[in-house]
């Protein structure tokens, strides 16, 4: 069998950009502070809920392998290939939000008028999870 790299279109440069845009009223970034934790302008601790990282570390790829058709995947060009995994991780990232998971020091009702306890998940009103975006350049 005889391999031809030479056309092989392959990008010099390509990101993703998987953002979360919900702000305080603050302007302090509602993503980070859920993601990292912190402390509110009124001494109120909030504990992180990491839900990238936590998707990174459960990221295997096998959601990528499950939801696609490898023959397919061989025949698209790199670019296409990148931009499929970014949308899977993104994706799974969305997934994490939802899973009840991260721990809360105390019982609380949420906006949605419904009352957690730990562990639990992060979606209370669903703004967070809804202002996904992902961008590639």
């Amino acid at each position: 069998m005889k391999a031809n790299w030479n056309d092989i279109n392959i990008p010099r440069t390509r990101t993703a950009i998987l953002s979360w845009h919900k702000d305080y009223p603050q302007k302090s970034s509602y993503a980070a502070i859920t993601h990292e934790g912190g402390t509110t302008h009124n001494g109120v601790f909030i504990a992180p809920r990491p839900w990238v990282s936590d998707t990174i570390n459960n990221f295997t790829g096998s959601e990528f392998n499950q939801s696609r058709d490898y023959h397919v995947i061989v025949s698209q060009d790199i670019e296409d290939w990148f931009d499929a995994i970014a949308f899977d991780f993104g994706q799974a990232c969305q997934t994490q939000m939802e899973q009840p998971v991260y721990e809360w020091n105390r019982v609380t009702t949420r906006k949605n008028k419904t009352v957690v306890s730990s562990p639990r998940d992060i979606i209370d009103m669903g703004e967070l999870r809804d202002s996904y975006q992902i961008e590639f350049i």
